[in-house]
């Protein structure tokens, strides 16, 4: 290989030949096995680099399907546009994506998982994708690679067009006041710095716009802060804000696949789940007692005589298993014993609650319908004395109009109208009261009926609630006694019947042998006969 090409306005006194030394120091490389702590880097590396290509073939698929019909950034569609979907992290296309997903995925589940839908399920949930054009990207790529290979410019050098970034983000960065002494090394390098660019650009200094600017500046850091901050300080975002950040994200992206069911929902749900695994228990128990019956009727088929077709380690193994199950049958009996006396025991428990519970509720059912009546009779006793008191008050007001209207008609010879009208106002404002008094002690009582009610109702809500939540209790100590009787003989039950089908798809298919071989023989014994 040769020197690297030049570009047009590249310096002299900087070696373009980067490759070529990269490739001298590979062709040095020993070729010596790799042995310790350079083996393990190297198996570290190779495992990984395979594990990202698996996984990223397996989510492959689901990357296209996410694709959408116009580009995110352009709005251009497909055609004349080719539109690609790849990775994103804060909307923003990231080619780094697929590593931080894998490496979420092992802090979830373990380094050593695999499991290819369980990557694809949590892939699912967390991955973000974006839609770009594919001349987009090629002009990012383009971009990305110029960055890494830029090199500072010669003091005689004009600038050329891909030095300067396109990139718009670095406008809006805003730093924070930075405070360095002048005798410190940060405060000789930063000194040294502005001396040699005020004197490359030359002029006075400092500026006469400068203090103006700064202050805007300053304004402007201001109304930032005033705002709410800057997470990105100089473009570099803080640690612990890029944490919180993504656990923000991903809970609100957790929040919107989040299911919200009702209760009735929920009790639905439990209901059907209880219903799957009984019925996954029944279906396995239903096997154990199929492969019991065909173990002994297989067995019960193969007489000693005829030891010497099927084999005598066959019959023996059968014999093994027919033991085994039912050792494990017993063994599986005196568990369940044991379980239903302390299903029995919870039962009672939860029995004589609700017994308890119930006679509670009925007892202060009864003392409150009670407590209504009693306060019913006080409130119309009381009630009485008001109209009584009233109805004394009215004849008393009646017989003083009648004295007053006498007396009138013997000083005047009649009672006059405004008289006789201020006297029948006084009744009708009497009698007018008696009914309101009446009305009011009704409604009074019912009002305080009602609210009474509404409590007495609420405690008795919450009564029955706490009945329904021991129930709930009691059912669930129940299915945990079931399951972990279940597991206690899941696992030993499951190899033997393993090991039963083993046998049986041997001995069966021998038994049918032994038939067909024994039917062809008499059939020939028969036909000898005959002749």
């Amino acid at each position: 290989m040769g020197e690297g090409t030049r570009r047009p306005g590249d310096r002299e006194d900087i070696s373009s030949d980067e490759d070529d030394e990269l490739e001298k120091q590979r062709r040095n490389w020993s070729r010596k096995p790799l042995q310790g702590a350079s083996l393990l880097i190297a198996k570290l590396w190779l495992e990984k680099a395979r594990k990202r290509r698996a996984f990223l073939k397996h989510v492959t698929g689901i990357i296209e399907g996410n694709k959408a019909d116009r580009c995110a950034m352009t709005g251009r569609t497909e055609p004349p546009a080719r539109l690609v979907c790849t990775l994103a992290r804060h909307g923003r296309p990231d080619k780094h994506a697929i590593d931080t997903l894998i490496a979420g995925f092992e802090d979830t589940y373990g380094p050593q998982e695999r499991d290819v839908n369980l990557w694809k399920a949590y892939f699912r949930s967390h991955a973000e994708f974006i839609t770009l054009d594919q001349s987009v990207l090629d002009a990012r790529e383009r971009e990305r690679i110029n960055r890494l290979t830029e090199r500072p410019g010669g003091a005689h050098r004009a600038t050329r067009a891909e030095d300067v970034s396109s990139d718009e983000s670095d406008e809006d960065v805003i730093f924070d006041p930075l405070v360095v002494t002048r005798s410190s090394p940060e405060g000789r390098m930063l000194s040294k710095w502005l001396t040699a660019a005020r004197m490359r650009l030359g002029g006075e200094f400092p500026r006469p716009d400068a203090r103006a600017a700064m202050e805007r500046y300053a304004e402007k850091m201001r109304k930032r802060k005033l705002a709410g901050g800057k997470k990105k300080i100089a473009g570099v975002e803080k640690e612990e804000d890029k944490k919180k950040s993504e656990e923000e994200a991903q809970q609100q992206r957790f929040e919107k696949r989040v299911l919200r069911l009702s209760a009735a929902s929920t009790a639905l749900a439990r209901r059907w789940l209880r219903a799957a695994q009984d019925s996954l228990t029944k279906r396995f128990s239903d096997k154990g007692k199929q492969l019991r019956d065909d173990l002994a009727k297989t067995l019960s088929n193969m007489p000693e005589e005829d030891e010497w077709y099927y084999g005598a380690d066959l019959i023996h193994a059968g014999r093994v298993l027919v033991e085994r199950g039912e050792r494990l049958q017993n063994h599986r009996l005196t568990l369940e014993a044991q379980a239903a006396v302390r299903v029995r025991r919870i039962e009672n428990d939860f029995n004589e609650y609700e017994r308890e519970q119930r006679e509670n509720i009925s007892n202060e059912r009864e003392v409150f319908e009670n407590n209504l009546a009693t306060h019913a009779e006080r409130a119309k006793y009381d009630l009485q004395l008001r109209l009584q008191e009233l109805e004394r008050e009215r004849d008393k007001r009646r017989e003083q109009c009648e004295e007053e209207e006498k007396k009138a008609r013997e000083e005047e010879g009649a009672a006059s109208t405004e008289l006789l009208e201020k006297h029948r106002q006084i009744m009708h404002e009497i009698e007018d009261e008696i009914r309101r008094e009446a009305l009011d002690a009704d409604k009074s009582k019912a009002i305080h009926d009602e609210e009474q009610r509404i409590f007495f109702r609420k405690s008795q809500d919450l009564a029955e609630h706490a009945i329904l939540d021991r129930r709930m209790s009691a059912v669930t100590n129940i299915r945990e006694i079931r399951k972990e009787l279940a597991d206690t003989v899941h696992k030993d039950e499951a190899t033997w019947q393993a090991d039963t089908a083993k046998w049986l798809n041997t001995g069966k298919r021998k038994v049918e042998l032994k038939r067909l071989e024994d039917a062809e023989n008499e059939a020939a014994k028969r036909r000898k006969r005959k002749k």
